[in-house]
């Protein structure tokens, strides 16, 4: 994603709105799948896998594009409509999502997490990963404009960026039922999404259903890998 590692990282909050994420996503898809045409026949798009931003873009490309994707796995991660309807509803939602008021301000974010050596990161995933996997983490956050695209992310929803002239066409989205087979992966203790959200994500799917992980954190696939491998194989190899 646009941001991230050695993606483009455009300067300027305009460039990380949602509906530039979808429209990325929706490219990268109709290259991958126009390539592979005829390699797979059985199916007639991609198997979408996702997590945290990354999910709440797929979400988006799965209901808006459901010709792209055969089937959908997303790991702790809410559709936007479902999100903001509990945020606004549930004060448990509203006070986990603490830190994305925070990440709206400017500077102060990038400071707090580049300080001591990147400290900020280490607190996120130091518990799930080796000294390697961290060092790694850090040299691609610590790139020029490494922390403030991916924090763009959050400034661009919060300010509402993209949102204008479609809000119309995203309300009236956000009631489609999303088509394609679709797998919610849920880890019990993440510290940022309550877990009602899983069965609110569920209903709004034509076929879906949900795996719930016990004792597993916000970072399921980092946390509990041969768990997470082990049923979507599951899925995968059922549907």
């Amino acid at each position: 994603m646009r941001g991230y590692g050695e993606s483009d990282k455009p300067e300027g909050v305009q460039h990380y709105s949602s509906d530039l994420l979808v429209a990325d996503i929706v490219e990268l898809l109709e290259i991958l799948i126009a390539k592979s045409a005829g390699q797979q026949k059985s199916r007639r798009g991609a198997v979408l896998v996702a997590h945290d931003w990354g999910g709440i873009i797929a979400w988006t490309v799965a209901q808006a594009r459901p010709d792209l994707v055969d089937r959908f796995i997303v790991l702790n991660s809410p559709h936007p409509a479902v999100w903001a309807a509990r945020i606004a509803t549930t004060w448990r939602q509203f006070l986990s999502s603490w830190y994305m008021f925070f990440f709206n301000c400017p500077l102060l974010p990038e400071l707090f997490f580049s300080r001591v050596d990147y400290a900020g990161l280490d607190y996120l995933y130091g518990r799930f990963n080796n000294p390697e996997d961290m060092d790694a983490y850090k040299y691609y956050f610590s790139m020029p404009y490494g922390l403030t695209g991916p924090l763009n992310f959050y400034r661009a929803s919060l300010r509402g960026y993209g949102s204008g002239k479609t809000r119309k066409a995203a309300v009236e989205l956000a009631k489609r039922k999303i088509e394609p087979k679709t797998l919610v992966i849920w880890g019990t203790e993440d510290e940022f999404l309550i877990t009602e959200l899983a069965a609110d994500l569920a209903a709004l799917c034509a076929d879906g259903s949900v795996q719930l992980v016990e004792r597993c954190s916000h970072w399921i696939m980092i946390e509990q890998p041969e768990k997470v491998n082990q049923i979507m194989a599951h899925f995968l190899n059922l549907s």
